[in-house]
């Protein structure tokens, strides 16, 4: 390309903020951040977000350019940006305000709001159209955490909530949603991870409601700040992952003349996993044969004992993935999901977790719904997630333990209802952490891949999918030696 962006290409780039598929905007915004560092692309790329800010209906959609903004700085930590930004800002949220400290650390100016941020005085009935949105179009969990302010508080954080959200409403165009053109067959068939400008709605009376609290006293500046962070479109801490297929996944897999014996597939990954000094340590990903036939992998590692004990596991052997603060945005971290032992059974210690970002990273849902994974000791330990460049490193005092990440191979957005998201996540992790790992028992054992096989197979585009479920486990030393 030449050293001159040409104008439509920009605006291209930028309209891709506006796609309802969450996992193009995130794209999008990285590389409207790394035009910013580009010095001959820098300015007129900057004019057009500074246009851009001036245009935006929602509160929400000023933190999705100003977070553009942010990650650029995330990525060159000297990158700088006038505070002349915020006079562009014409609905101001306390989200909006923590990106332009963030950016230009004591700075007065913060642009204006859209409308007073007035506290209700009376009560305000919950909206029908809130209720049809709520779960659907934006999580449940928004609504949640203004009940708990309440509670804690005695403030009506719930009805200015509704009350915001009514006054939004001529904000939303009257065809809201562009989502059912990228889902497939018949309806009901196929579902997908998408953005509404009611979500949007949503995110923005939420913040509005944040920032009226906050005006009015209502809780500490802190406590607000940290609810705010809920409504980013991206994960600080997995901000800036990219898409970066794996050496090991073979591309012969996914094709018409494969062999669909799952138990097979999970064979040629893992022996195509062993390099250097890393391991496959987990991974989650489809594998398609055709339009109409797919199987959903699942892999991760465990310490087997040999005999089966008769005590109930504990519930709390995850990692506490946990690097940063999260107040001034610069945070690194990633709760774990429940991963409870298979099937109960005791004698499978987990060596890989699975773990989902913080509650916050809309634009990331897809990795956030498939999930990424880290290792972990047999017991309990701290594990802390970095990020470095397309992917995240795992280190336990200073030990690096592995590197995981996603890819695809393409932008599709939608998948049968059961599946998961076209992306696939893994883990690698280092040889010697398995080796420490296998010195430290007390208990004879093995280290083991326990794989679970989900196929989907239908013949044409108007029926329904039919599944089937295998599992089985590999030892590790069917696979390689240490």
């Amino acid at each position: 390309m030449d050293t001159t962006l040409h104008s439509v290409e920009l605006d291209l780039l930028i309209a891709r903020l506006e796609w309802p598929v969450p996992s193009v905007r995130w794209w999008a915004m990285q590389e409207l951040a790394y035009l910013l560092l580009n010095k001959a692309r820098r300015s007129v790329v900057e004019a057009s977000l500074r246009e851009r800010l001036r245009d935006c209906a929602f509160e929400t959609e000023i933190v999705e350019i100003l977070q553009i903004f942010w990650l650029a700085r995330l990525k060159d930590p000297k990158f700088s940006i006038d505070p002349s930004i915020g006079d562009e800002i014409n609905a101001r949220s306390l989200l909006s305000d923590q990106f332009l400290t963030s950016l230009n650390p004591g700075t007065e100016r913060f642009g204006k709001s859209l409308a007073p941020f007035k506290a209700i005085q009376d009560c305000f009935t919950v909206p029908s159209d809130l209720l049809n949105a709520e779960s659907v179009h934006f999580p449940i969990i928004l609504r949640n955490t203004l009940r708990l302010m309440e509670a804690a508080s005695g403030e009506p954080f719930e009805a200015q909530f509704f009350y915001e959200w009514e006054n939004s409403k001529s904000r939303t165009p009257l065809r809201w949603s562009l989502m059912h053109h990228f889902l497939e067959g018949r309806p009901g068939s196929t579902t997908g991870q998408f953005f509404s400008s009611v979500s949007a709605r949503a995110r923005s009376a939420f913040l509005r409601t944040l920032t009226v609290a906050h005006e009015h006293n209502w809780l500490s500046t802190r406590a607000l700040e940290y609810r705010a962070i809920m409504t980013l479109p991206l994960d600080p801490s997995t901000a800036w992952l990219r898409s970066n297929v794996p050496p090991f996944f073979l591309p012969q897999l996914a094709s018409p003349d494969a062999n669909s014996d799952p138990e097979e597939i999970v064979k040629q990954l893992l022996s195509a996993s062993v390099s250097g000094k890393q391991i496959l340590g987990a991974i989650s990903c489809p594998v398609f044969y055709s339009k109409y036939e797919f199987v959903e992998i699942e892999i991760k590692l465990y310490w087997l004992e040999n005999k089966l004990t008769k005590t109930k596991p504990p519930r709390n052997t995850i990692p506490n993935l946990l690097s940063g603060e999260v107040l001034n945005l610069e945070s690194t971290i990633l709760h774990p999901a429940s991963n409870e032992p298979i099937h109960g059974r005791s004698d499978y210690k987990p060596i890989t977790h699975l773990i989902f970002p913080w509650r916050c990273g809309y634009a990331q849902a897809d990795i956030n719904f498939r999930g990424l994974y880290a290792p972990t000791s047999i017991a309990p330990s701290t594990v802390t997630a970095i990020p470095h460049r397309d992917c995240i490193q795992f280190f336990e005092d200073k030990k690096l333990l592995g590197s995981g990440g996603y890819w695809t191979n393409n932008w599709e957005p939608c998948y049968p209802v059961g599946a998961k998201p076209r992306i696939g996540t893994y883990l690698m992790v280092e040889k010697t952490f398995l080796s420490d790992l296998i010195a430290g028992q007390k208990k004879e054992g093995e280290i083991v891949f326990h794989w679970v096989a989900e196929s989907f197979h239908k013949k044409n585009e108007i029926d329904s999918y039919e599944t089937s479920q295998l599992e089985g486990k590999i030892s590790l030393s069917e696979i390689t030696k240490l």
